[in-house]
């Protein structure tokens, strides 16, 4: 493996340990059952929600920030389009999302969407690799 430089000996082990979420999986009391109920409520609530604004707006996709993270939960198709560079040089996008089984509809309105965002000079923006590279080197020292 290759080696950080940092406190963490592996950027397996950095990724992880510094990740208090995924210790408190490791620790938590929560029953197989317990996880399950959470988890059924959790989707059944997200899917009425998700559900509710197509049908309160009679829309067919949702436009949401790349933080938003439900669909996965609802069962429910998203896709996650680049949208540029922005003013700091972080990569920028949305996540479109559809109702249960729109995945043909939710690809075509990405694509269509992609192509506009091409046509105006956004959208993809290829990678500087060689840049990434000395980041990666310069943080951990090989």
């Amino acid at each position: 493996m290759r080696q950080t430089g940092l406190l963490a000996p592996t950027l397996n082990e950095l990724f992880f340990r510094e990740r208090p979420l995924v210790e408190w999986s490791v620790n938590t009391k929560t029953t197989a059952e317990e996880y399950q109920t959470a988890l059924i409520f959790a989707q059944t609530e997200v899917d009425k929600w998700i559900k509710g604004i197509l049908e309160k707006y009679d829309v067919d996709v949702l436009m949401m920030g790349t933080n938003y993270t439900k669909a996965g939960l609802a069962g429910v198709p998203a896709l996650t389009i680049p949208t540029g560079i922005s003013a700091t040089g972080e990569p920028t996008g949305v996540i479109l999302t559809g109702d249960y089984l729109s995945d043909a509809q939710l690809l075509s309105v990405g694509y269509a969407l992609e192509q506009a965002l091409t046509a105006a000079g956004n959208g993809r923006v290829e990678p500087n690799l060689d840049a990434t590279l000395q980041q990666i080197e310069a943080g951990t020292g090989n």
